[in-house]
């Protein structure tokens, strides 16, 4: 835990440099962040995943990129769903790169951690308050763990750029191609067109008819799921989480926050004329709306989703801090939702572990 405890650290000690250059150089407070200070605080997270040797899933990554040769180019399966990019950027980096698996954990979490700090930097009002919240809500540990998953998420978030020109044909196009690295990736095509439009209208409504749906007949809901799963590399994956308890229910109170400040907020923001901002919260609305579902059905296969639509939350938050709330009043926010998230840190990552060839595991 003290690794992770340094991060959030990193995070602090990087807002306090950054308002004291600003204070030095008498530029304003919504002057973007300068790079060397995103280098500084995104380099340290990178580190410190890429020299992991254990966490979660880790070994099985590791064994895989050992097994893997050249000749496994002949046996790519290139069937729907497969995740054959995945494979061949494995195959092409140990090959022509490196065959140390150190380097190519380090070579995935500095693609992931690129594409989080461009898309921070861009479009969050607070960076330094956007990373802790994704530290403090324990997002990194997918850079540990479920990374060939989170690779695609990130990439596709990265992608940010297309949603807001509504490029719509090109971020489809992104999209099918990160499904060659997770299929889940699929989900953001028809993302892309509800996040599109004014938020609370039809469509949330609608959403929202369709969750509630869910939760009353969740038994119909998963034999659905089942059958439309059934040619897929998920398939039975109802029947193999049976035993699932679902998302824990705290963390769809978690990241129901921004929903709810959002739609109590809706009239202030609906003055802003902003699609981008709307898009946000239709992305944070669809963030609960999974959840939700995923605490009835499966926390493992639905629970696994929001990822894609979650990560907009930590932009939305400061942005509804900043343009709906005075300056007295975002203070106590800011100050109110760090302690919260900070509880929900200690409480999420109690017992885990952190482990590398430098520091041995600790807790």
């Amino acid at each position: 835990m003290a690794i992770y405890v340094s991060m959030l650290g990193i995070v602090c000690l990087g807002k306090i440099l950054h308002e004291i250059s600003i204070s030095n150089h008498g530029v304003g407070r919504q002057t973007p962040v300068h790079v060397i200070g995103v280098l500084f605080v995104f380099g340290y997270i990178i580190f410190w995943v890429g020299i992991r040797d254990a966490f979660a899933d880790t070994p099985a990554y590791i064994r895989a990129f050992n097994a893997v040769t050249i000749q496994d180019l002949h046996y790519l399966d290139f069937t729907p769903g497969s995740p054959w990019g995945f494979e061949l950027i494995q195959i092409l980096f140990k090959t022509f790169v490196s065959s140390n698996y150190h380097a190519w954990l380090m070579f995935i979490a500095i693609i992931s951690g690129t594409c989080l700090a461009v898309t921070f930097r861009r479009y969050s009002p607070n960076f330094y308050y956007s990373v802790f919240l994704f530290v403090a809500a324990t997002t990194f540990t997918w850079m540990m763990n479920g990374i060939r998953q989170f690779m695609a998420v990130c990439i596709l978030f990265a992608c940010t750029p297309l949603l807001e020109k509504k490029k719509g044909w090109q971020y489809c196009i992104v999209a099918l191609l990160c499904t060659t690295i997770h299929a889940t990736s699929v989900m953001m095509i028809p993302v892309y067109f509800l996040v599109q439009g004014k938020p609370w209208k039809k469509k949330t409504i609608l959403l929202i008819a369709g969750v509630i749906l869910v939760l009353v007949f969740t038994s119909q809901f998963t034999s659905l799921l089942d059958k439309l799963l059934a040619d897929t590399t998920y398939s039975n994956a109802v029947d193999h989480f049976a035993g699932d308890d679902g998302v824990n229910p705290l963390r769809l109170l978690v990241f129901s926050v921004p929903t709810v400040l959002a739609f109590c907020c809706r009239d202030i923001l609906r003055h802003e004329e902003n699609e981008l901002i709307d898009m946000f919260v239709n992305m944070s609305i669809l963030t609960s709306a999974i959840y939700a579902i995923g605490m009835v059905t499966s926390g493992i296969l639905i629970g696994r989703l929001p990822i894609y639509t979650q990560l907009y939350q930590y932009i939305l938050l400061p942005i509804v801090f900043d343009k709906c709330f005075t300056r007295g009043s975002r203070r106590l926010l800011y100050g109110l939702s760090i302690v919260c998230f900070l509880f929900y840190f200690y409480l999420m990552t109690r017992g885990i572990y952190y482990s590398s060839e430098i520091t041995g595991r600790i807790f």
